[in-house]
């Protein structure tokens, strides 16, 4: 399958929902190849997945709907750890995961300690990923459905 016809708009505009048996993850990368990667490979899990290039874009998430996890890269525009911290400021227990291919400060790596609950190097296999958000959600109570 050829690159582009992956390529789907999965942008939140609007209203996000959750399916009741399908937990909720926001995917926040500030680029849409990965984006849309990754929505597609959670949603196949049996994710319901909305996708995020900005920290205004997840807030508004956050403000209108629930949401179960984020998984956000460090290394963009506006850096990762700013996204993050402005979420935690609204949700304290959101588990979080970082997908990465920036190397790990010292302090990079004390921040994530505090206020993240996985990391991952890309290249990321996306089954380790999947399994890991699986593990989390079931955690917390919700299973996903393919």
């Amino acid at each position: 399958m050829a690159q582009s016809d992956l390529l789907e708009d999965h942008t939140f505009k609007g209203t996000a929902t959750r399916p009741a048996d399908r937990p909720h993850v926001v995917v926040v990368d500030d680029d849409p190849t990965m984006r849309d990667i990754l929505s597609r490979y959670l949603t196949h899990c049996g994710f319901d997945v909305s996708t995020c290039e900005t920290s205004d874009d997840i807030l508004s998430v956050l403000q209108c709907s629930v949401v179960d996890m984020l998984i956000t890269d460090l290394s963009m525009p506006e850096d990762g750890t700013d996204i993050i911290r402005k979420v935690r400021s609204i949700s304290a227990d959101l588990p979080i995961i970082v997908v990465t291919g920036r190397p790990l400060t010292e302090a990079d790596q004390d921040f994530i300690e505090t206020h993240v609950t996985e990391v991952f190097e890309k290249p990321t296999r996306l089954n380790e990923l999947a399994k890991t958000a699986s593990t989390i959600a079931m955690a917390q109570g919700c299973i996903p459905r393919p």
